[in-house]
């Protein structure tokens, strides 16, 4: 909402357009980060340290675990690059 008025104050004279279909691909994962941020502060709240250290280091176990399977199940890698076009440069 903050980028959204601010880019309106640039520009007043410009009309701007929401449409659905470009709102939804951002809305989703704002919701979805918003939820999860949530969540997490009523862990850290009721949880002590300890406990929920080892709940995250247990997380990010499960992800590589996720990671490693699918990377052996699939001939594609998981990442979001290319590695070939990183080490060409």
């Amino acid at each position: 909402m903050i980028s959204l008025c601010l880019y309106v104050m640039e520009e007043p004279d410009r009309p701007v357009i929401l449409s659905l279909e470009g709102v939804v691909p951002y809305a989703i994962p704002a919701l979805l980060y918003t939820f999860n941020n949530n969540i997490g502060f009523f862990i850290n709240q009721e949880m002590d340290p300890a406990t929920f250290t080892v709940r995250l280091v247990c997380l990010y176990q499960e992800v590589r675990v996720f990671l490693a399977l699918h990377n052996l199940c699939t001939s594609k890698p998981l990442w979001c690059f290319n590695r070939n076009a990183i080490d060409s440069s």
